[in-house]
């Protein structure tokens, strides 16, 4: 730990210095928490008091989180063709609900034969 003064003198302290008899630092310098933000909104908190790990999820965007969850549980192989369908059904003018009936005939087993 370093120290500076008004008469431009600065001193040098040992951490070790600080240490009680028993070799440990003092309390004040353990630090009491920390925290560590992950991806996707995950966030660790640790205490040293109670040294209980403890996860939490923050949303920002509710909306945004409830069509990514339909998103990734459509994805599975077999429900690409029920997700398509849904989505032409949820088209809000006639062009958007063609693509989502093109894409589902892409998806199909026999596409090539639907498309000729």
């Amino acid at each position: 730990i370093s120290t500076a003064s008004l008469d431009r003198k600065v001193q040098v302290h040992s951490i070790l210095g600080l240490a009680s008899s028993s070799g440990r630092p003092p309390k004040w310098m353990r630090p009491s928490s920390s925290v560590s933000c992950g991806f996707g909104g995950a966030i660790v908190h640790c205490c040293a008091t109670d040294r209980v790990v403890r996860f939490r999820t923050v949303v920002e965007e509710p909306a945004l989180e409830k069509v990514s969850r339909v998103f990734e549980a459509s994805m599975d192989p077999n429900n690409i063709i029920a997700f398509c369908q849904s989505r032409a059904a949820l088209a809000q003018n006639p062009e958007e609900k063609r693509l989502w009936q093109f894409m589902q005939v892409i998806f199909e087993v026999d596409a090539r034969h639907q498309l000729l």
